[in-house]
């Protein structure tokens, strides 16, 4: 790691106008030099262009908008154009003769990939049949900051603040465009080039990233490139592996059944309104230890077998199946979104045994015929996943002073272990294996359901529950003894009570608050707040949970806090917003405080009556009615096709008597359907 501190390294930044986007300045600092470019001029860009060829690696503290702001100032001797088709779109980017895909994913993630250079050093081409060497890397020390040393709110992110908090240097604060000084523009190349040395010396602690090049940090695009890199280090013939399992669905028939019995996490909201006691119980880490347990890197490699299941198979916490069944309990994907509902017409699908337990418990009075069943083989002998030790290595280094930065590492290493498996946008992957990702979630899924019915059992209603966290309402004292009671069922996983007697109010699935509750150990007060929807309006959840109590808005006119031309869509919205950047619009240029199209109030009058349709609701247009919200009953699968797909605006159904939802007694999801034999 210490050779990459001194070898040549590039670091750029940029000013340009606020109002209008017109680049300003370029700053550049190598081997302890700096200096800056105003004119634009054609000896200018070759001057860039020579520093660029130097160096071993370019740094930028947030790559995309400084990048393309670098391509505008020097246009038309760079380009760019949206390339592609499908999910696999881009920007494709030509640059002082280098070549690069630049794509946004999503937040401060993106992807920067280098090809071959398009023109010599000299601008002649390359002789034909004469391989092109790679492109200089480019590293975003922004988005590698805030993936291993501090995932921040984004304002403690900011470069200024890095030098202030980090260097505990002093900073230039920007004036005016017409004044900017020579010390507040040179301060961030120079102090970058110092943040850079600080982030080397912080990565000396993880012993995974030590060999890294240059191109392996540009490499990096979130997360899970350090789940796949060392994946690939420690099963170099992992695509191997996927193109055996991909012939062994194929050849069994299974391919699209890994697809059908796929789901994500299960969100629900179960009522509508406020409820004066709840609790919330989340699982802890609850992907990364069914990795853990099951063992799935087991299934790297696997064949099927045909299997005649007992019911202590189906029943079964350790070994998955795949199964045919016929229920009427129905579990699938509409619209990109997992539905739970019951029918009278029972259907044929394919879903995982650990679904058809958890699911039987929350429907009890109805039935399911297993037609058929596979057993994956697993054919990748090893002890453990290499999920384990991450979890381990992390544990042991909680509250260890010194050893954060190395913690954090291992904590998002556990926790984005298992969405590699599951990718298929934009597409495939070497780590891709439906086979892993739906045991994965399927087990998931019935801690989840495992916890439901205990809480029910022990008379607590099931309001909400949000992938790996359940809330349940009370009457009288705390349920102080439930969480043992959950741990207990649910063993070898465990839970924690996040805190009780909250009030809860439940809008609809990823909007809620709960406020005033009580700690269960650390003796702090806190609220949940989850408030979805807002996309890129200027609200706060300050803003929402006023409104959602006092009904009161925080101004009169709304504004789109930021809007950035991260795709060529985007960009043509943004120029339509901002019309006064054309001229100098690019991709990732962005504009703030947008005045949006809309009042505050028909923006909070909307996002407040937003109810989704994975559970009941009643034909009601009022949006401060309160309500249960179990799930709903259709005829069969046609109507439930129609209601879903449909907005309730479009729904032939609505007001139709056949859709149904049914509920009992004091807990909503207690109550018994009629049952309906296959």
């Amino acid at each position: 790691m210490e050779s990459l501190i001194h070898d040549n390294i590039l670091f750029i930044d940029t000013e340009s106008k606020k109002e209008t986007g017109e680049p300003l300045y370029i700053q550049w600092r190598m081997n302890g030099v700096h200096g800056w470019i105003r004119s634009f001029r054609r000896e200018d860009y070759y001057t860039l262009r020579s520093l660029w060829w130097q160096a071993e690696a370019v740094v930028f503290y947030g790559a995309p908008y400084d990048l393309f702001t670098v391509a505008r100032a020097f246009k038309p001797y760079c380009s760019w154009r949206w390339a592609g088709g499908g999910d696999m779109k881009y920007w494709d980017l030509k640059i002082f003769g280098h070549h690069y895909k630049v794509r946004g994913i999503s937040g401060l993630r993106n992807l920067i990939k280098p090809f071959n250079v398009t023109e010599r050093y000299d601008g002649t081409s390359y002789p034909k049949g004469k391989k092109a060497p790679k492109s200089t890397p480019i590293i975003d020390l922004l988005k590698l900051w805030s993936i291993l040393v501090d995932d921040g709110d984004g304002y403690g992110l900011k470069l200024k603040s890095l030098i202030r908090n980090v260097l505990k240097m002093e900073t230039y604060e920007y004036e005016d465009d017409s004044s900017l000084s020579i010390e507040y523009l040179m301060q961030d190349v120079d102090r970058l080039d110092d943040l850079w040395r600080v982030f080397l010396d912080k990565m000396q602690t993880v012993d995974d990233v030590r060999g890294y090049t240059y191109y392996d940090w540009c490499d990096v695009k979130t997360p899970a490139t350090f789940v796949k890199k060392s994946y690939m280090r420690q099963y170099p013939n992992l695509k191997s592996m996927r193109n055996h399992n991909m012939k062994q669905d194929e050849k069994h028939g299974l391919t699209d059944a890994l697809e059908q019995a796929y789901h994500g996490g299960v969100t629900l909201a179960l009522h509508r309104g406020w409820l004066r006691r709840t609790a919330w119980y989340d699982i802890n880490s609850a992907y990364a230890n069914v990795i853990k347990h099951l063992n799935t890197d087991r299934y790297l490699r696997y064949d099927w077998e045909r299997v005649c299941p007992s019911e202590a198979d189906i029943l079964s916490k350790s070994e998955p199946l795949l199964c045919r069944v016929k229920s009427s309990v129905i579990f699938t994907t509409i619209n990109s979104g997992l539905k739970m509902y019951t029918q009278d017409t029972p259907e044929e699908y394919w879903v995982w045994n650990f679904d058809i337990h958890g699911l039987s418990l929350l429907f009890p009075s109805y039935t399911w015929d297993i037609l058929e069943a596979y057993r994956p083989v697993p054919m990748n002998d090893v002890a453990e996943s290499m999920v384990t030790p991450w979890i381990r290595h992390k544990d042991a280094l909680k509250g260890v002073k010194g050893k954060e930065t190395l913690r954090e590492y291992y904590k998002f290493m556990s926790n984005t272990s298992y969405g590699i498996k599951a990718q298929r946008k934009p597409g495939i992957t070497a780590h891709t294996n439906m086979c892993i990702a739906g045991m994965i979630t399927a087990r998931a899924h019935l801690i989840l359901f495992e916890m439901v019915d205990v809480a029910q059992k022990e008379g607590y209603r099931w309001v909400y529950s949000d992938t790996d966290s359940i809330c349940i309402e009370y009457e009288g004292s705390a349920p102080l003894d439930l969480e043992a009671k959950l741990n207990e069922r649910i063993f070898p996983y465990t839970c924690e009570c996040e805190g009780y007697d909250y009030q809860t109010f439940i809008l609809s699935l990823k909007r809620y608050l709960s406020v005033g509750g009580l700690p269960h150990r650390d003796g702090k007060p806190r609220e949940k707040i989850k408030l979805h929807g807002k996309w890129l309006y200027d609200v706060s959840p300050e803003d929402m949970k006023r409104f959602v109590i006092y009904r009161q808005a925080p101004h009169d006119k709304i504004t789109i806090k930021s809007l950035r031309a991260s795709t060529e869509t985007t960009m043509k919205i943004l120029t339509n917003k901002s019309p006064q950047r054309e001229e100098w619009m690019r991709p990732f240029d962005f504009d703030t405080n947008i005045e949006a199209d809309i009042t505050v109030w028909e923006w909070f009058g909307a996002w407040f009556s937003h109810v989704d349709k994975k559970t009941f609701n009643p034909d009601t247009d009022d949006a401060e009615a309160e309500y249960a919200r179990p799930f709903i009953h259709f005829r069969d699968r046609g109507q439930a096709m129609l209601y879903y797909k449909f907005d309730a605006s479009e729904d032939p159904y609505k007001g139709d008597d056949m859709i149904k939802g049914y509920e009992g007694g004091d807990s909503v999801i207690s109550a018994l359907f009629p049952a309906t034999s296959p």
